[in-house]
């Protein structure tokens, strides 16, 4: 924030990835309870405007 203006945000997707089978795996039980405590800390924020917005390049 910038006085009352947001002049930023962020969405994250998380991949977790078993390297040796070379594919996407579950989370560890460590994992998923930093990422709750995360989620849990923010639940109670507004969603920022244009959370979710497709975004990238115009295709020509």
């Amino acid at each position: 924030m910038k006085g009352e203006d947001c002049v930023a945000t962020v969405e994250q997707l998380c991949l977790h990835v078993d390297m040796a089978a070379g594919k996407t795996v579950p989370a560890s039980a460590e994992v998923w309870r930093n990422l709750k405590a995360v989620a849990a800390a923010h639940a109670d924020l507004p969603m920022p405007d244009g959370a979710g917005r497709a975004i990238g390049q115009k295709k020509e």
